[in-house]
Formats: C-alpha cells, structure tokens, sequence
C-alpha cells in the first residue's frame, strides 16, 4: 500500500490542481455544476496533500519502530481522514442537489 500511495500523491495533486485551474481560467466552465466540481477537487486536493502524505509517513515510521512518533502521525491521519471525508461527502451531497 505504501508504493500505491507513494505514486498516487503526485497525481491526485497534479489532476485535481488541473482541474480548479480549468474552472478558474475557462469562462464558459463557471457555472454552479463546475464551481462545485472544483470545489470537490480542492478536497481531494487536501486529500493528497495531507491525508496521503501522512500514510507514507506512517507506513515509514511503522518500519523503524519509533511508537511515539508513530502514535503522533496515526491520530493525525485518522483525525485529517475523517475531515476531508465528511467534506468530501458534503460537496457530493451538494452537486447531487443541484
């Protein structure tokens, strides 16, 4: 699961930076649909900045056995994974209303 995350990080940034900068810079894309898209993308955006990055900190520091950092890194992870799923379900709930 490490390397998955580890060649995921970059893409999920890459594409969902791709698609708010489309939104932003497209006239013809500003409407209510795509302005929620965009939003949807800036929270997987924070997904792959912080939640995926603090799953290859925690697969790392898993291997060297250092239980205070790790115990750190995992309340991070959880706490940053339920925020940016419950946010991420909201957007979801928004476009689908619309």
């Amino acid at each position: 699961m490490f390397g998955f995350n580890l060649a995921a990080c970059p893409l999920t940034i890459l594409l969902n930076t791709l698609v708010m900068v489309a939104v932003k810079t497209r006239r013809q894309l500003l409407t209510h649909p795509n302005i929620l898209l965009a939003c949807l993308a800036l929270a997987a955006l924070m997904v792959g900045h912080v939640v995926q990055s603090l799953h290859i900190a925690k697969a790392i520091f898993l291997q060297e056995i250092d239980t205070h950092v790790f115990c750190v890194i995992e309340v991070a992870f959880i706490t940053s994974f339920a925020i940016f799923m419950f946010e991420a379900l909201f957007h979801t709930l928004l476009m689908s209303g619309e």
